[in-house]
This record gives C-alpha cells, structure tokens and sequence, in this order.
C-alpha cells in the first residue's frame, strides 16, 4: 500500500513539475476585412514541431508547449501571412487573437508541417468544401449552388422532382441527415432539383459524410452534410443583389453598433422562373409557364464578446410550390430559429459551444379525385459540445443533447400524432 502511495505520489508530483515547464498557446483567427473566424488556418510555433489548424469558428489551442520566447505563424490561401512574438509562461494560457488581411503574394512555397486533422482524424469518407469550391462548379441557371456541388460528390443520384430528392450509395432520402449550424433542416432541395435552401455566399464551410460519421451525427445511416454560416461583416457595410432567369437574390449585411461588435446579415432567394418562361417557352402549359416557385429568407445577428466568445440568433423561413397542370399541387413550408454560442474560459484549457435550436417542415399534396394529404415535423434541440485539448497530437470531444421530435400525418379525415423526447448523451470519443 505504502509502494502504491509512493508512486501515485511521484506520478503527481512529474506531472505537475512538467505542467509548470510548458504552457498552452491558443485564440483565434479572423478576417480583418469581416470579423468573421478563418477556418482551416494553419498556426504554428516556430522553431518547435507544435502546430494546430482552426476549426470552423477559428479556434485553436496548442497544449505543451515549452517555456520560452517564441515567434507564432499564421498562414492560409488567400491570406497575407500573419506572424507574432508571444512568450509562453510555464503552468499559463497565452490568449492570441490575429486578424489576417485577404490577398495574398505568390512566393516561394516551403512545406514545413502536415495537416494536423489528417494526423489525429483520418475522416473516412468525407469531402470538406467552402463557397469558393462551389462557385467552381458548372451549374444550370448561372448561379452557383452547393445542390449542383452534391450531385458531383460520388455515389450520389438525385431527381428534380417531388422535392429534389438525393440517394446517396443506395441509401433513401430519409437516411440523409443536413445540418445548418448545428440544426436540422428536413429538406433542404427545391422541387426543380437546380437549387438548395441555402445561400452560398453565406457557407463558411460544408463537410459531406457518406460514411465514417461518428456518435454526434446519430439519427441517420445513409449520410450527413453539415454546413456552417459566416457571420455579418462586423467592419463595414455591405450587400449583393442578383437576377438571373431562374431566380433573384439579395444578401444584406453589416455592424449594427460603432463599436462593432455586433452584427447582422440577411438573405433572400426568390423564383422568377414561372414569370421568365412565360416569354422564353411561350408554348409550355398553354403559355402558363413553368410551375415551379420558391422564397428562401435568412437572418441572424451576432455579437462577439472578449477574445473567442460569441453569440448569435437567427431564424429563417424556406417554401416551395409546383403545380401539374390538371394533375396536383406540392407545396412545403419550413420555418425555424435558434441560438448558437462559444465560450472560453480565460484560466482553461476547454473550449464549449452550445445551441438551442427548432425547425418544422410541413408537406401538402393535392391531386384530383383524391383526398388531400398533408405531414407534417417539428423538431427542437438543445445541445453542448466540449471539446479539450490533450498533451500532444490528441483532443477529447464530448457533449450532451436533448431532441424533442413531433410527427403529423394526415389523410382524408385520418389523423395521427406521435410526440417523443429523448435525451442522448453524445460518447466521450478519444480522437
């Protein structure tokens, strides 16, 4: 018992000795044009092998590193390159906060570190994107749109019709999960098949999933695409506006304060297509034109706190419409809302988001000489995930959920309700 005692107490006694000899350097990554985090930036301290890259918000945190004096490098495509003197205290936090500028100089190229994410997560079957990649991608209507992205992804099918249907490897469309800032959105196509629900000057980033997704993404089999939106510009303000054939879109954004720590965008995404075909297909449904309508608007206000901690309320409303001549009428409504935040504590080494969330989706179908049917869902969440960062290559994730689920069928004069809530605690997943 006595051995026992000795060695628990040498054990203590090393780890705190070396804990006071080393320190933890972390904060985040902006964009000195916007305000808004960089993801996927790479932070490295020089002269040493500690390096981390920020996540979707920009964060990162960098545990273990020595006592001493040190130079920090920040670097991203189409970025200038950020550099900074910092010491690190042993048994401290260094808190940094760096802004980069857009546009960056072709130089020399010199590849010094791997991608960390690659290191500690091998991510099977995922395909991570930004707006950018998607403006890549050739597109009918002109407007670049990440449903047109998807249909490049392999092992995806889709169809244009009864609500823009996907099938990913073989799975059906209820097997696929999407995710806006944490929150569920239950069909996120239109019914002509061209376009999403979404604004794609507003995606940060987007990660497609078809297979390999682990314990936070439970609740489908087939797939997961979580997509995460920027904040408004907390510098200036700003606005886009855009008519095609297909559609017209409006983004609004800018600081609502002078002392610019709070913001606020807005989104708008209308079909004009029944209206312009009617005089490009004069001869198309008895001059009538196309039947197909959408509206999509967004809106959300942020506010940013010291350093990395943040909050954020948005809400949105998305529908569609297409009528068969003579034969039936589809038409969906969804509506939504919720909170999201970061906090950081100043003396931790944890970082923890959380979000509050509901989104509904209701689907009515008319045809003739047939009762009408009508479905309909209510989903709410509220969640928190933590994630700590581990001596070394390795970082503990682990949360807790609570979804509540309310279904709706309905068929002539035939009703059913189901109500379920259930708590489920996300597993502590060692990555």
């Amino acid at each position: 018992m006595r051995l026992i005692l000795s060695l628990v107490l040498i054990f203590s006694a090393t780890v705190i000795a070396y804990s006071q000899s080393s320190g933890t350097v972390r904060g985040i990554v902006k964009n000195g044009d916007d305000g808004n985090g960089i993801p996927f930036a790479k932070v490295l301290i020089v002269g040493t092998e500690k390096f981390d890259q920020t996540d979707v918000d920009g964060l990162f945190s960098i545990p273990d590193v020595p006592a001493g004096k040190y130079t920090i490098r920040i670097t991203s495509s189409a970025y200038t390159t950020f550099t900074q003197e910092i010491e690190v205290i042993g048994g401290g936090i260094l808190d940094v906060a760096a802004e980069m500028k857009t546009g960056k100089e072709l130089t020399q190229v010199d590849v010094i570190f791997h991608d960390k994410d690659k290191v500690v997560d091998p991510r099977t079957s995922v395909i991570k994107i930004t707006n950018t990649d998607i403006k890549r991608v050739p597109v009918t209507g002109g407007t670049a749109d990440i449903a047109g992205y998807f249909q490049t992804v392999p092992g995806v099918v889709t169809t244009g019709d009864q609500g823009g249907q996907v099938y990913v490897r073989g799975g059906t469309p209820i097997q696929n999960k999407v995710l806006l800032d944490g929150m569920t959105i239950y069909n996120p196509f239109h019914s002509i098949g061209f376009y999403s629900v979404f604004e794609t000057e507003l995606i940060r980033s987007a990660d497609i999933y078809t297979g390999g997704f682990n314990a936070k993404y439970g609740g489908r089999i087939s797939s997961v695409m979580d997509i995460s939106y920027r904040d408004g510009n907390f510098k200036r303000f700003g606005g886009a506006l855009s008519l095609s054939p297909f559609t017209s879109q409006l983004l609004l954004e800018g600081p609502i304060t002078k002392a610019k720590n709070i913001s606020f965008v807005f989104s708008g995404k209308v079909s004009v297509l029944e209206q312009t075909s009617k005089a490009l297909y004069p001869y198309i449904n008895d001059g009538q034109g196309l039947p197909f309508n959408f509206m999509d608007f967004y809106g959300k206000v942020t506010v940013q706190g010291d350093q990395a901690n943040k909050f954020s309320v948005f809400g949105f409303s998305f529908n569609d419409q297409v009528t068969y001549q003579a034969v039936s009428n589809l038409k969906w409504n969804s509506y939504g809302g919720g909170s999201n935040f970061i906090f950081v504590p100043s003396n931790s080494e944890l970082f923890m988001k959380g979000r509050f969330n509901f989104s509904t989706y209701d689907i009515l179908l008319q045809e003739k000489n047939l009762a009408d049917r009508s479905s309909g869902i209510l989903g709410g969440e509220l969640a928190f995930d933590f994630t700590y960062h581990l001596p070394g290559k390795s970082k503990l994730d682990y949360g807790l959920v609570s979804i509540i689920f309310r279904q709706t069928l309905k068929h002539s004069m035939r009703s059913t309700e189901k109500l379920k809530s259930i708590t489920v605690p996300l597993k502590p997943e060692l990555i």
